[in-house]
């Protein structure tokens, strides 16, 4: 009411401008939040009735009004949710479409690691076995030597250091292979530590000699044995000596080891060339050697610590090193005893050297050194060229024991085995597994099943240990 002349509501019509004498105007509230207004002007005024028509009206009005804001913040949350919905549709199709691409990658990654695997297999064969036939041959050759030259004795010592040093290489490369696989199986064994100290000793000692270095045992005498795997534990303290050998060239090496009640701690000193402090935190990695004048000066692929160190994690040991530039090094290895000492079964035995020994190989190097090898410890022997000749030969023969080679053409060493197994008069022959074949697990389980518990990897077979595992064969 009272609405002065200078209002701004006027309005305009076709027979002139009109003042509002009353103007009314009507909230829209929608979750008390005015949202809209509603402006009504009378140029005579407003009635009662009118008023309260209005009163009654405004609450249907707002009501309506709710409504419709509610209906449309349903059609834009609706809109809004088909939206999310679609760019979720692309979201999972794309997902699906990476996880797709995943499990073909994956699918491809396995099938490279198998082609992986079967290539280092065949390479492990067809590299050792050449090999240790030249290995095997240079012996026998210096086994001449007093009727050869002196010059042309030094060239078959020559043929046998490369030939030790390419199988070394394979080795390491296979092994650092097979543990970054997860592919290195680990047996677990008591043996006596003491008595593979004072063997890898004694076996360095020429080598000591030559180098007119001293060897310092501190081995007590009751040192404990321990459970892990023989094989690998031989594996990470000779390369521990033999690293000591390669890098001192005067003074001492000190073997020393000491135990708690549950580790053993062996630790390999030299007073060799040491190492720099700052190539210390990187002497465990693979391919890497202490510098370039080094490398030039000291052989190696720089794969024996690395591979020592992952060996050692598997058999739930550690190494740790101590050094100085000039004045040496010191590397001590821990492992864990497991368990108490025990009898070896392997000592005291009565061997009868007059047996019968059946060798099936058809690499006639390995067939030359096995034979003068058993001809000087007085077994017989008879050779079966492949596995035909093998099982034709057990039908009418019964040996006492059996060298076996695992790969051989037609029927290899896995269908020979079975076979002899499988039959009453040949189920409880001895068999000594001779093999360069890169065994797998599923391997190990075949032989194992076939109880073949002697097993030797062909290459650089230690004339010693092959002649002692043909002993415990044959017991």
């Amino acid at each position: 009411k009272d609405i002065p002349e200078n209002t701004v509501f006027q309005f305009k019509t076709f027979i002139g401008t009109m003042m509002p004498k009353e103007i009314l105007t009507i909230p829209i509230v929608y979750k008390e939040k005015v949202m809209a207004v509603i402006s009504l002007a009378q140029i005579n005024g407003y009635l009662k009735k009118h008023l309260d028509i209005i009163n009654i009206t405004k609450f249907s009005i707002n009501s309506a009004f709710s409504n419709f804001y509610t209906s449309d913040m349903l059609i834009k949350l609706t809109h809004s949710l088909e939206t999310q919905k679609n760019e979720l549709q692309v979201q999972s199709e794309e997902l699906q479409q990476q996880n797709l691409e995943l499990d073909l990658q994956k699918r491809q990654i396995e099938e490279a690691n198998l082609l992986k695997r079967e290539f280092l297999s065949n390479m492990s064969h067809e590299l050792r076995t050449p090999l240790n036939s030249i290995i095997a041959l240079s012996r026998l050759l210096k086994t001449k030597s007093q009727r050869l030259p002196q010059e042309e004795d030094r060239y078959i010592d020559i043929i046998e250091r490369n030939g030790k040093d390419l199988l070394y290489l394979i080795n390491d490369i296979l092994d650092m292979s097979k543990i970054e696989a997860g592919k290195m199986d680990i047996y677990l064994k008591e043996f006596s530590l003491k008595a593979m100290l004072e063997t890898l000793i004694e076996n360095a000692e020429f080598f000591f000699e030559e180098k007119n270095i001293s060897i310092i045992k501190d081995i007590p005498y009751d040192f404990p044995n321990i459970k892990s795997d023989e094989s690998r534990v031989h594996q990470v303290l000779k390369n521990l000596v033999s690293n000591a050998l390669k890098f001192t060239h005067e003074g001492s090496i000190t073997v020393s080891a000491k135990t708690d009640r549950f580790n053993v701690y062996i630790t390999v000193k030299d007073t060799g060339i040491g190492i720099d402090s700052s190539d210390l935190p990187h002497i465990f990695d693979e391919f890497r050697q202490v510098d370039n004048s080094s490398v030039k000066k000291y052989e190696g692929t720089g794969l024996g610590l690395a591979i020592v160190q992952k060996l050692l994690r598997l058999l739930g040991g550690s190494i740790s090193v101590e050094s100085e530039l000039g004045k040496g090094s010191a590397f001590t290895v821990i492992l864990p005893i497991q368990s108490d000492n025990f009898e070896d079964f392997t000592s005291n035995t009565k061997l009868n050297l007059d047996k019968l020994i059946l060798l099936v190989e058809d690499n006639e190097a390995v067939i030359i050194q096995i034979k003068a090898i058993l001809k000087n410890e007085g077994y017989k022997l008879e050779i079966a060229h492949n596995g035909r000749e093998a099982l034709d030969f057990v039908k009418n023969r019964i040996p006492d024991g059996i060298i076996l080679d695992l790969m051989m053409p037609e029927i290899d060493g896995f269908q020979v085995l079975e076979e002899i197994r499988s039959t009453k008069a040949t189920k409880n022959i001895p068999v000594l597994v001779l093999t360069a074949k890169d065994l797998t697990s599923e391997d190990l389980k075949c032989l194992s099943s076939n109880n073949v518990h002697q097993l030797i990897q062909k290459g650089d077979v230690d004339i010693k240990t092959l002649i002692n595992k043909i002993k415990l064969m044959m017991t």
